[in-house]
């Protein structure tokens, strides 16, 4: 951990390496301190706030420096790139884990703005959001935003089933829960 530290110091230093080439690849050493519990004034505050330029881009569908890829933001900070005039509400809703509300809201939203292109699933520990075809895991519990987890490990049946439902909507595939548990019986 003491080389990350230190991997970190140096690039920090150097706002362009840290900006065009950062030393822990992709903000590697950032998303590990985030997941690990650290609390905004921990992190070092220009690596974040490229991580967010980053991100924005990635949502605005413009050119990135690197895939947005397996990045983790905080819940706070996606939802007011995502949904800037919804953003307060929405994160109202996840703090007091009131998903109905949250589910209104995000029908509401789809409902606007159709150009969105927006599906969901909610529960009370994640909220799966697809804009277009990229899926965005919402950790309500631990306040953090995965973009486009592709190497997120998925620990709860819970949650591998709203992915399955998902990604079956978005890629418009046949699917029901009991069609999954005949065939595993069988």
């Amino acid at each position: 951990m003491e080389h990350f530290k230190t991997k970190c110091q140096e690039c920090q230093r150097d706002r362009m390496v840290c900006s065009l080439s950062p030393m822990c690849f992709r903000r590697h050493y950032m998303n590990l301190l985030i997941k690990a519990g650290a609390e905004f004034e921990e992190l070092p505050p220009f690596c974040y706030s490229q991580q967010l330029s980053n991100i924005q881009r990635f949502l605005q569908k413009k050119r990135t420096l690197y895939p947005a890829t397996d990045s983790i933001i905080y819940l706070r900070d996606f939802l007011k790139l995502a949904f800037e005039a919804d953003s307060k509400q929405l994160l109202k809703f996840f703090e007091k884990i009131d998903t109905a509300g949250a589910a209104r809201l995000l029908q509401k939203m789809r409902e606007r703005e159709k150009a969105l292109n927006l599906r969901f699933r909610l529960t009370n520990n994640y909220c799966l959001l697809a804009l277009e075809e990229v899926i965005f895991l919402l950790d309500i519990r631990e306040n953090l935003a995965k973009i486009d987890p592709r190497r997120e490990e998925i620990f709860f049946r819970e949650t591998f089933f709203l992915l399955l439902e998902l990604y079956s909507e978005i890629y418009r595939i046949q699917y029901s829960q009991k069609q999954y548990h005949q065939r595993k019986a069988k």
